[in-house]
């Protein structure tokens, strides 16, 4: 298996609801993130294993993993993805996004790797992303946004694992072996808590000093970082039809704020502290 850490690193959880989160590079080589589990473990009920059409030999694995103990990543959370194609794989750290579209909601789990060189000459990338949408029984899953530049010197592998040979930047059809359930291990169980938590910020009214009055909030998107807190931004439409968004303070997913082992708030608590996050006419 060969394993590739990007030189972008980004581990993170968002939704419009959308929402996105961004943090340290975590390196799985450096002793400071916990790899005890592996999400392509067929015994792993916790985290999300998707497979690609028939024949293409294709599984993309996710999950969540703390930063180690006893280190500076100790009270962090970073997204890992494993895509695998036959006997070859390599691994990504990479953020969440959601976006609330009532029944079509999306959460999106982005990925980026980059390589680059001292002249420039020859730098390389190679971005996609796992999509989840709608709700219940209506989830379809998608291998997307499927970008790549470079000559294949450094990430030709990589693309090819994730493209097929033929390197095709098609959107790829994914269907669950697995569905996480773990909001402490699977990214699109944590979205979906805080999305569903969250619901209550929808009509209540928010200060907008751009249009100087209180105005009821139609929608939101939100960013987790890996040290879980949530930056929301509201999205606020007036009756002229004004729109403006308003990105909030951040807020704590955490019982205990900066403390991994605290563990997460309940969806009351989560909705009471953005609730009292909103801005209020002075």
């Amino acid at each position: 298996m060969r394993s590739l850490t990007s030189v972008l690193v980004l581990a993170t959880l968002s939704l419009i609801c959308a929402c996105e989160a961004s943090g340290p590079a975590p390196n799985g080589e450096d002793g400071t993130i916990d790899q005890s589990g592996k999400a392509d473990d067929a015994t792993d009920a916790t985290t999300t294993l998707l497979a690609g059409p028939e024949g293409s030999d294709l599984t993309v694995a996710v999950q969540m993993l703390n930063g180690k103990k006893g280190t500076e990543r100790e009270n962090l959370r970073f997204t890992k993805v494993t895509v695998k194609r036959a006997d070859q794989s390599f691994t990504a750290w990479c953020d969440s996004a959601v976006r609330d579209r009532g029944e079509d909601r999306l959460i999106s789990v982005s990925c980026a790797l980059g390589a680059s060189t001292v002249s420039g000459d020859d730098d390389e990338s190679l971005g996609f992303a796992i999509e989840r949408t709608g709700r219940g029984d209506t989830v379809t899953y998608t291998l997307g946004q499927i970008v790549y530049s470079g000559d294949g010197t450094f990430l030709g592998e990589e693309a090819d694992i994730l493209m097929g040979p033929d390197r095709a930047d098609d959107d790829i059809p994914l269907t669950p072996r697995r569905e996480g359930t773990s909001t402490k291990r699977d990214p699109f169980a944590l979205a979906a808590f805080v999305d569903e938590a969250l619901a209550p910020l929808i009509d209540q009214p928010a200060y907008s000093e751009e249009l100087r009055a209180s105005i009821a909030i139609k929608g939101y998107s939100f960013s987790l970082s890996n040290a879980m807190d949530a930056t929301i931004t509201l999205a606020l439409t007036d009756e002229g039809w004004s729109a403006v968004d308003i990105v909030m303070d951040p807020i704590s997913l955490l019982s205990t704020a900066g403390n991994l082992a605290s563990g997460l708030v309940d969806a009351e608590m989560l909705a009471g502290r953005a609730l009292d996050a909103v801005p209020q006419q002075p």
